[in-house]
């Protein structure tokens, strides 16, 4: 038999550490997005008349670690179900860099053969 009463509500009760590592995950998976966002847009940045000096290959790399690391952290924070479709799905990744990492751009298809 479940207990729904105060008895239930303890047992979930989270320590002010585990809150505390919870906002600090949370915090830098947020960072990690943002990285990301900015690598883009300094990526499209050249393409739409401005220079930042950077070469094509050195802005491809960049967004290649920031997507990396954004899917590593999204699985140490425990969401690795759909990790990649919801980063694809939420990010305007472009297809070129999608093809060097492997991918394709329609997440309903990945890790299909």
């Amino acid at each position: 038999m479940h207990n729904f009463g105060l008895e239930c509500l303890q047992m979930q009760k989270v320590t002010a550490v585990e809150l505390e590592i919870m906002e600090e995950k949370a915090s830098a998976l947020g960072i990690t997005g943002r990285r990301l966002e900015a690598a883009l847009a300094e990526y499209r940045g050249p393409r739409q008349g401005g220079t930042r000096g950077k070469k094509p290959a050195e802005l491809i790399a960049g967004i290649s670690n920031n997507l990396h690391e954004l899917l590593i952290q999204r699985e140490a924070m425990g969401i690795p179900h759909a990790n990649v479709e919801w980063v694809l799905r939420s990010y305007d990744i472009p297809q070129e860099i999608l093809s060097r990492l492997g991918l394709r751009d329609d997440p309903d298809l990945l890790f299909r053969a």
